[in-house]
């Protein structure tokens, strides 16, 4: 199991799983994915492998190989060790179409239920289905037959199309049981809608058990005599009738034999097992329950036509068979139109926007918003040797001029970094009443913050009214305020 996970997931790198087997992996693969591939030796001969077969082989002797696999040589009467690994994958397809019915449970998947078809249209493989299964209606089997085997999911352009075509056999047979088989005899009718059902042990050995099988053969020893239900091999034949109403299905199965017995003895069984002493219609076709079988064979379309075509946005081609309620909860929701909008609707891609002059930093006020300007933010930790870190040669009263040269030549060091500051790139490029008078104040003291307000000429930018402890009025300073949008 862990190999066929591992499996699974390196297949989801590359493309879909759709169904996974105990010892495989159905899967869609993109077509620019490359299928096979030539190698080509030195000696001009060339091997042809399947690339995604030859991916999966690699890993799988990579991690599941047996290093320590021992055979014994009679030769020698030695065991001999090497590595082993008998697990390979192989590559079937690519096939056509893939047919995986739904559940009528909310997001549930059906295992293990596929049909596949080759790009002949043949089916290549079924599993799952009523169709392979011995006791099913007649009828589900009948339509899982012509659906598939008659490749009706291989029929149209469209996904519309193709349900429109599949929903055209669903409602046929739908049409037999909706007019309870009028145009059908009462043998045909029996043969589509009655059930087998095989028991394993006889119904003494059975116990209190409750099933439609152990009613049928109770009610079949009055027909043919207790001794059948010492009979460990039993089958019964049996449909559901519409009485007794509200009875649960187990206490509803009768014997299709009692329409074959006497009318004396039709009668009375049927008043007996219907409990309706009054009843006065005998006939087949009254006794059945239609909603009953209408019900199994909904439930069949709906996981195989309904459901699957309403999930990927077609109409219900058998409007007669209706959709789980989760379902129709999920439609309302598609298509409601008060629904919240994706943000992704209001978006769409422009061309890049030209550059504009963002508003300065606090730290840049005065300065250049050039790649320059935004270097010298960073300070240069490079090490350099100045005048200010070499001691002058003499003091004052040992050797006044050259104390006064090296003096100079420290303080033009000292004027030049001030200069290359943005403090100073502020005095100097500021003019007016701004920073002109107080710049050392605003620049030097802590600032104390009013409030903000958007700047309707700038959605990127909020004004901030500061004012310092030392200063008697407020100054207005542009903020930029970056924005992410996050989008699901």
């Amino acid at each position: 199991s862990s190999l066929i996970k591992e499996a699974r997931a390196f297949v989801e790198r590359v493309g879909l799983p759709l169904e996974l087997d105990t010892d495989g992996i159905w899967c869609m693969l993109p077509m620019s994915f490359p299928d096979k591939f030539k190698m080509k030796f030195k000696d001009g001969s060339t091997e042809e492998l399947e690339y995604s077969n030859t991916v999966l082989n690699v890993r799988v002797h990579d991690k599941y190989t047996n290093h320590q696999y021992q055979d014994f040589n009679k030769s020698t009467g030695q065991w001999e060790m090497h590595s082993e690994n008998s697990i390979f994958f192989e590559l079937d397809g690519p096939y056509k179409c893939m047919v995986l019915p739904a559940s009528t449970e909310e997001d549930r998947m059906l295992k293990k239920r596929y049909a596949v078809f080759t790009d002949d249209g043949d089916l290549s493989e079924l599993k799952g289905f009523e169709m392979k299964r011995r006791g099913e209606l007649r009828i589900i089997q009948i339509f899982q037959e012509e659906i598939f085997k008659q490749g009706y999911f291989l029929q149209g352009r469209t996904r519309e199309e193709v349900y429109n075509h599949a929903g055209e056999v669903a409602n046929r047979w739908f049409d037999v049981l909706d007019t309870k088989g009028a145009n059908m005899l009462d043998e045909e009718v029996v043969d589509l809608i009655s059930e087998k059902k095989s028991m394993s042990k006889s119904v003494e050995d059975s116990g209190g058990l409750k099933a439609t099988a152990i009613t049928c053969a109770r009610r079949l020893a009055e027909i043919l005599g207790s001794q059948i239900l010492q009979d460990k091999s039993l089958t019964c034949h049996l449909i559901i009738s519409e009485k007794p109403y509200g009875a649960p299905t187990t206490e509803r199965a009768v014997p299709v034999q009692v329409f074959n017995a006497e009318p004396k003895v039709r009668e009375a069984l049927l008043k007996k097992w219907l409990k309706d002493p009054s009843l006065q219609d005998f006939d087949l076709r009254s006794t059945i329950d239609w909603d009953y079988y209408k019900k199994r064979l909904g439930v069949c379309i709906q996981k195989i036509i309904t459901i699957p075509a309403v999930s990927q946005g077609c109409m219900n081609p058998v409007p007669r068979v209706p959709l789980p309620e989760w379902l129709m909860k999920r439609v309302r929701i598609w298509n409601d139109p008060r629904k919240q909008k994706d943000i992704r609707n209001f978006l769409s891609r422009t061309a890049e926007p030209t550059p504009k002059r963002k508003a300065a930093e606090i730290e840049d006020l005065g300065g250049d918003d050039t790649p320059d300007a935004t270097a010298r933010r960073r300070p240069d930790t490079t090490p350099t040797k100045t005048v200010a870190a070499v001691s002058p040669p003499a003091g004052l009263g040992e050797d006044p001029l050259g104390w006064v040269r090296h003096q100079q030549r420290y303080w033009r060091e000292v004027r030049a970094e001030a200069s290359k500051s943005p403090w100073a790139a502020v005095a100097q490029k500021q003019s007016g009443d701004f920073f002109s008078v107080q710049n050392g104040v605003l620049l030097t003291s802590p600032w104390h913050i009013v409030g903000f307000e958007t700047d309707s000429s700038d959605v990127g930018c909020l004004n901030a009214w500061v004012t310092t402890p030392d200063a008697k009025r407020m100054w207005k300073i542009a903020v930029e305020v970056d924005r992410k949008v996050f989008v699901s």
